[in-house]
C-alpha cells in the first residue's frame, strides 16, 4: 500500500499481519506516527513532530473505513509532544462527523495536554493524562489487565521506530 513518503504500520488484531506503506524502500525515513490495532483499541505512538500529511491521511482512512465501529473503539495516544496541526485536527473532526470515541492522550508536554483539554470541552470521552498517570488512562479506556499488557508490549515495540 503506497502512500506518498509515509511509513505507517498497522497490525490487524488477531491476524498478526503487519501492513506497511512506504515511499521508496522505506529505509532511513523518519516516522512521526505509528498505529497498532489491538482488538477494539488503537494505540498511537508519536514523537515530538507533527505527523506528515501522508501519515495523518492513513490514520483518517482507517477511521473512515471503520466509522460504524468507532463508538466501540478506544484510542490511546502516547506522544512526546507531536500531534496533529490545525488543518489535520479539522480533517479529523470532519472524518469522525460527530461519531463518539473514547480517547486518552498521554504526554508530559504541556502544549499537547492543553490541546487535549480543549478538545475535551466538546468531547466528554476525550481526556489527557501525564506519563505518570498511565494507569488512570487505562482506566478511562476501560482496558482489562490483559489488554493493558498487550498495549504496553505494543508501545515498547513501536517507540524505537519513531525516535
Amino acid at each position: 500500500m503506497e502512500v506518498g513518503s509515509a511509513h505507517f504500520l498497522i497490525r490487524a488484531a488477531g491476524r498478526g499481519k503487519l501492513h506497511r506503506s512506504a515511499g521508496g524502500d522505506g529505509r532511513n525515513m523518519k516516522k512521526n506516527l505509528l498505529i497498532r490495532r489491538i482488538g477494539s483499541t488503537l494505540v498511537m505512538v508519536e514523537n515530538s513532530e507533527t505527523p506528515s500529511d501522508a501519515e495523518w491521511n492513513e490514520f483518517l482512512s482507517l477511521l473512515a473505513r471503520n466509522r460504524a465501529d468507532l463508538p466501540k473503539w478506544k484510542l490511546l495516544v502516547m506522544t512526546t509532544g507531536g500531534g496533529p496541526n490545525t488543518v489535520q485536527r479539522k480533517r479529523l473532526e470532519e472524518t469522525l462527523g460527530g461519531t463518539p470515541m473514547r480517547v486518552a492522550v498521554v504526554s508530559d508536554n504541556m502544549k499537547v495536554r492543553f490541546i487535549a483539554s480543549t478538545i475535551a470541552l466538546f468531547h466528554r470521552d476525550h481526556r489527557s493524562f501525564s506519563g505518570s498517570e498511565l494507569t488512570e488512562a487505562y482506566g478511562h479506556l476501560g482496558l482489562s489487565m490483559s489488554e493493558q499488557r498487550q498495549v504496553e508490549l505494543a508501545i515498547t515495540e513501536m517507540k524505537p521506530s519513531i525516535q
